[in-house]
Order: structure tokens, then C-alpha cells, then sequence
């Protein structure tokens, strides 16, 4: 099993519930092409495939899909939301504020909740939970069901703006389209934030021309054999 990247190594006040993550699966180790963001300036510009196959899009083929705000992933980022008191759950006719420990009892206790995406998942969470997010740039926060309007966003801590783009540029390109060391990135819940869909769509196409993804390295980064020269 490959070791889960920690939320908490980066958010000192959030500490994660404990379980195993399966690895990066083989199939998605680092790759030497180099046209992960040939022929493309633009986030969904579509890469050439095999006739009769979907086309991928430069960020699909460099850091993969975007964990869904159902998936394991996304049930940690709702602990975290708890914790930062952007979570109310359904309580008879009210919803009221949900805490880090309310929601881990609810992953320990409800069977809509075992860890992965299913119907009902989404349901109970659609029904009984509401998420507290900016519904206009610069605007006003609102109280929203975790419905499909709801999406994963990656989010700004500080200085460090965890966009895919930006950090594959930035690190991740030389490791290879959808390495484990991208995948991790992608797969930790502490890059990401409930966002309002609309809003979230409005912030991705701004990125312009910085939005980017630089080709891939032919090989992986070095970082030396570890034997003293003679």
C-alpha cells in the first residue's frame, strides 16, 4: 500500500480521521511521453486519440480526473469543513453546525457512508447535508445543498495556489502524466475546497494564458545515487 499524503503535514490544525488509501494503481505511473500539453494552450483543448475514442483534454492527461466531492477524498475534505465550521447537517427539521467528530460518527455509523462513491452516498448527503460557500466572485457566502451544483475546487492557502496547472508547472511535469507523485497531489484533500459550481467553472476558464500545461520531462527528476564521489 502507498503512504497517504497528510493532510495534516500541511494544516497543522486539522487532524485527519485514519485510514488506509490504496496506492496509485500501476497503471498510472510516470510516463516519458512528451505531448501531455502538445498542440494546446487551453485547459479543455482536446489532444488527439485513436478515431472512435473519447478525447482527452491536456489536464486530463497530465493529472488525471478530480476526485468527486463523493469519493473517499472528498468525504476527508468534508471533516475538514466540519472542522472549519462550513458544514451544517439536517437535525429533524433544522440543519445545524456539524463538527469534525459529528461527521466522523456519521462515517462510522451510516451506511450511506462507507468510503465510496454509490447512490446512496449521494443521496443521504444531498438530502441531509449543506455547505457553506461563495456563491459570487468577491460576494456573499451561502448555505447550499451538497448537490451537483456543489464541486471540488482547488484552493489558495497563503501564497500557495494549489490549481493543477500551477503546480504541474511549478513540480509535477517532471515526474510524468499521472505518476503516483501527481496522483497523491491530486488525491489529497487539503489542495481542495467546496466551491459553487458556477463560480468555480468562472474561475477555471480565467486562468488564460497561464493556463498551460508544460510537456512532460523525458525522465524523472534526479536526486542522486547517494555515494560519495571519489
Amino acid at each position: 500500500m502507498g503512504k497517504r499524503a497528510s493532510v495534516s503535514d500541511s494544516d497543522p490544525t486539522y487532524t485527519p480521521s485514519t485510514r488506509k488509501r490504496a496506492a496509485p494503481s500501476s497503471g498510472e505511473a510516470g510516463a516519458t511521453s512528451t505531448d501531455c500539453a502538445a498542440s494546446t494552450n487551453k485547459r479543455h483543448e482536446n489532444i488527439g486519440t485513436e478515431p472512435g475514442k473519447s478525447q482527452k483534454s491536456a489536464r486530463e492527461r497530465c493529472v488525471g480526473a478530480t476526485p468527486g466531492k463523493y469519493s473517499r477524498t472528498g468525504l476527508d475534505l468534508l471533516e475538514r469543513s466540519a472542522h472549519e465550521g462550513k458544514i451544517r447537517v439536517k437535525s429533524g427539521t433544522e440543519y445545524k453546525k456539524a463538527s469534525k467528530d459529528e461527521i466522523l460518527a456519521l462515517r462510522a455509523t451510516e451506511g450511506a457512508l462507507k468510503n465510496k462513491k454509490s447512490s446512496n452516498t449521494t443521496k443521504f448527503l444531498r438530502e441531509n447535508v449543506q455547505v457553506h460557500v461563495q456563491t459570487t466572485q468577491n460576494g456573499e457566502y451561502n448555505w447550499l445543498p451538497l448537490n451537483k451544483k456543489i464541486h471540488m475546487g482547488h484552493r489558495k492557502v497563503g501564497n500557495e495556489d494549489f490549481a493543477a496547472v500551477k503546480q504541474w508547472n511549478n513540480k509535477y511535469y517532471q515526474y510524468g502524466e499521472k505518476s503516483p507523485e501527481v496522483r497523491r497531489f491530486m488525491l489529497n484533500p487539503y489542495h481542495y475546497h467546496f466551491e459553487y459550481g458556477p463560480l468555480n467553472s468562472s474561475d477555471g476558464a480565467s486562468f488564460g494564458s497561464d493556463d498551460t500545461y508544460k510537456k512532460v520531462s523525458t525522465s524523472p527528476p534526479s536526486f542522486g545515487t547517494g555515494k560519495r564521489k571519489k
